[in-house]
């Protein structure tokens, strides 16, 4: 007899039986009673033995495979869910990126623009709220001698007023 699980909740024995003369119709039958105890009445009362299932022992991969090929329909939707969820998070992930791209993210370019194109590069630069934003870049950039690219600095010390 072994503990195969043992806590204040549930416990489960596991009882090895070795016979002798072992026949297609041998059967193991018997009961297990605790002891007496004045605090509890769930020890007392006798279970009867039962034999172990055939995934009781096996990983969880068997016991998975094994319902596939029982042809239990909770597996397969299980299958049918776990399939469905890899492919929203998928496709969201394929749509999400597209829908990330600005139009200013290819703004020091040589290429050619239509007007609506700069249009909607300066919309998404300004904002909802293009004249404030615009009136407040153009107080806070100051010129400077050319360097690295850059001809304005940009003085955030007059938006405190």
């Amino acid at each position: 007899m072994t503990n195969h699980r043992l806590d204040p909740h549930e416990t489960e024995l596991r009882l090895r039986v070795e016979v002798d003369n072992l026949t297609p119709a041998t059967e193991i039958r018997g009961r297990l009673t605790g002891p007496h105890c004045i605090s509890s009445s769930t020890i007392e009362i006798a279970y009867p033995l039962r034999e172990l299932a055939r995934d009781d022992k096996a990983h969880r991969f068997v016991v998975t495979w094994n319902a596939f090929k029982d042809g239990n329909r909770l597996a397969y939707l299980a299958l049918a869910i776990a399939t469905a969820i890899d492919l929203l998070v998928f496709m969201s992930g394929l749509f999400g990126a597209n829908a990330v791209r600005s139009p200013l993210s290819d703004v020091p370019t040589y290429k050619s623009r239509s007007a609506s194109q700069l249009e909607a590069t300066i919309n998404a630069a300004l904002g909802p709220h293009a004249y404030e934003t615009a009136w407040l870049t153009l107080n806070a950039l100051k010129p400077m001698t050319y360097s690295d690219g850059f001809t304005a600095i940009a003085d955030l010390s007059v938006l405190d007023k």
